[in-house]
């Protein structure tokens, strides 16, 4: 699931950059650094993570605590020894698993900002006639 959310993201913010190529020259242009734009991009990425991270943590627990206190997911007592489906949640072991994922998918990141330093700002402010 990490490797798909970094594919996602990786392709999103190649088209932000894309989206952005005017913005990028123009802010080359009047004297930003390549890193400094990379940074943009960056963190303009860990905040779309960070807000997927949120919403999909709060959409699990709700899920999880919908099924401790109602048993909405059932079981065929024959086949199984139980009739619902039991849920735990070790709070470390979570925690460890999303820091770790978020911190995957942020550290990928860099790769596609560097696309935004091959972005030339006299070919991105030219206009097309």
């Amino acid at each position: 699931m990490v490797l798909i959310s970094i594919i996602n993201m990786t392709s999103a913010l190649l088209i932000l950059i894309l989206e952005r190529r005017p913005m990028v020259g123009m802010l080359k242009a009047l004297g930003m650094t390549d890193g400094h734009v990379m940074r943009i991009f960056f963190w303009q990425s860990v905040r779309i993570l960070g807000r997927g991270f949120l919403w999909g943590n709060a959409a699990g627990f709700l899920l999880v605590v919908l099924q401790s206190q109602t048993g909405i997911v059932t079981l065929n007592p024959e086949a199984y020894y139980l009739d619902v489906v039991p849920v735990h949640l070790d709070w470390n072991y979570l925690l460890a698993v999303e820091a770790l994922a978020f911190g995957a998918c942020a550290l990928m990141m860099w790769l596609p900002s560097l696309a935004s330093t091959r972005i030339h700002p006299a070919e991105a402010l030219r206009i097309n006639r």
